[in-house]
């Protein structure tokens, strides 16, 4: 379902002036290889260094299943380290985490200016149904149309044994 997010890192302070560079770990460099990329590609990639530029932090647009049960159980389970989810965002806009990564970056279509990481401050309003920010050690959500998430809340609260798994 077509349910959009935004996923924002909070950049520790050494990050906030340096040049980052997305560098797919295992499990992206296998999806993004069965997506018919070469290994030259994925070396090469269309990723360019990002410099925050002294912003707080960097979001990017998500476009499927982005509620609670969707792309917050996949940050929550598979990005669940200040270093992992940095780099998440570094890729840039995606189309899905859940399941495959796929960015927008392995679309032809695509040019890096306007899919990479967003320079923003932490307050940045959100313009999409579900907003994920990681900030210190944890996961954070908020929803416009869940009461359940108004404003920041752990999102840990939302995920049961099973979803902790």
């Amino acid at each position: 379902m077509s349910t959009r997010s935004n996923i924002r890192v909070i950049l520790r302070e050494e990050d906030r002036n340096k040049d980052l560079k997305f560098v797919p770990n295992e499990r992206q460099s296998k999806d993004l290889l069965e997506n018919e990329w070469g290994e030259d590609q994925l070396e090469e990639g269309m990723w360019e260094t990002v410099n925050p530029e002294g912003a707080e932090a960097l979001m990017i647009y998500h476009h499927w299943d982005g509620y609670i049960e969707g792309v917050g159980k996949t940050l929550y389970k598979k990005y669940n380290s200040y270093e992992d989810a940095l780099n998440l965002v570094l890729g840039g806009d995606c189309s899905s985490i859940n399941g495959t990564y796929t960015p927008y970056a392995t679309r032809k279509c695509e040019d890096w200016e306007s899919i990479k990481p967003k320079p923003i401050s932490e307050n940045h309003k959100m313009e999409e149904e579900y907003d994920y920010m990681f900030k210190g050690d944890k996961w954070y959500v908020r929803g416009d149309y869940d009461e359940r998430c108004d404003d920041w809340t752990p999102l840990e609260k939302f995920m049961t044994n099973e979803s902790k798994d």
